[in-house]
């Protein structure tokens, strides 16, 4: 996918408002989060934890990581193996954004994680998700800063309860799912003088 390719898919694209959830789970905790038919993202602030698909792929993450899963395949996220996990279902609650999610044993070190979802708003054949390959693993870099701030600043405009509040949301869930996009493409085009493309970040 070129720059210029980017530019004309995303304006086309539309979202709705995204849904957060902000955990923290203390040792030992493990969820299952079922099928979705949108992008799922989970995002690192503190600690570690994994995540497993149901192809076994394991996905390790360390603070400052930021995780998609393109086709919203089932997957688990744990401190690590011989816990049973819980399914997201009995752990969420409505609204959902308002304050800490706890969950787990309690026990120190503890991991916090923003986690939501990029749902398009008009989904059709060849939609950029398809475009994408089926995950997406952002590795913290000096130049990601923005990552952390666009996504507290969207936990707590979800927290209030004002005018517009949906709006801005999907706004701003534009803004992330843009720069997500960016991230992953500069390692994909060519330096101007060597280099070679890569794949796939934080591999």
């Amino acid at each position: 996918m070129s720059v210029d390719i980017l530019t004309d898919v995303l304006d086309r694209v539309r979202l709705k408002g995204t849904v957060l959830f902000h955990y923290e789970f203390g040792r030992p905790w493990s969820v299952a989060l079922p099928r979705s038919p949108d992008a799922i993202f989970h995002y690192l602030s503190r600690g570690s934890a994994s995540i497993e698909l149901e192809d076994e792929t394991t996905i390790q993450m360390a603070e400052g990581d930021f995780v998609l899963i393109v086709r919203g395949e089932p997957h688990v996220l744990r401190s690590g193996r011989g816990t049973k996990p819980v399914p997201l279902a009995e752990i969420d609650r409505w609204p959902a954004h308002v304050g800490l999610v706890h969950h787990g044993g309690g026990q120190k070190p503890f991991s916090t994680m923003i986690c939501g979802r990029f749902s398009l708003s008009r989904p059709s054949p060849g939609n950029v998700l398809e475009l994408l390959p089926p995950i997406l693993h952002l590795k913290p870099a000096a130049d990601r800063d923005w990552l952390e701030m666009i996504l507290q600043r969207m936990v707590t405009e979800a927290a209030l309860q004002r005018p517009g509040q949906l709006a801005v949301l999907a706004r701003m869930a534009e803004v992330l799912f843009v720069e997500v996009l960016r991230s992953w493409i500069n390692p994909l085009v060519p330096a101007k003088v060597g280099g070679s493309a890569q794949s796939r970040i934080g591999t």
